[in-house]
């Protein structure tokens, strides 16, 4: 096929989905509807809007599993010092010991 009958295709049926008759109303026209800086002027939205969806989209993808594993860290981590501290009330009696220790492993997480 020759390219300048694909760009006359394409250029047709552009022409057809775009049809102002079908899209708007009868006294408007496809430059009504360009955006402009004047004051008072209503705001309608550009293509390049839509890219404030990818990082709000990447956020709520990869938000939960992160916010899943940082919370199961933590879970594991206050586990061990349990068992720990269990472990060293039991041998050594030492209630003060293991608070300093549960707060500082707390305070560099």
């Amino acid at each position: 096929m020759d390219v300048d009958v694909v760009m006359d295709v394409y250029d047709a049926f552009r022409a057809w989905f775009w049809n102002k008759t079908f899209w708007l109303p009868e006294n408007r026209t496809w430059a009504d509807l360009k955006r402009s800086d004047e004051p008072g002027s209503p705001f309608y939205p550009d293509i390049y809007d839509l890219l404030v969806v990818f990082p709000i989209a990447v956020g709520l993808f990869l938000g939960p599993p992160a916010l899943g594993t940082v919370c199961t860290h933590l879970y594991m981590v206050n586990e061990l010092i349990e068992r720990f501290s269990e472990e060293l009330q039991h041998k050594n009696g030492h209630k003060a010991t293991l608070l300093a220790l549960k707060t500082c492993i707390h305070m560099h997480i």
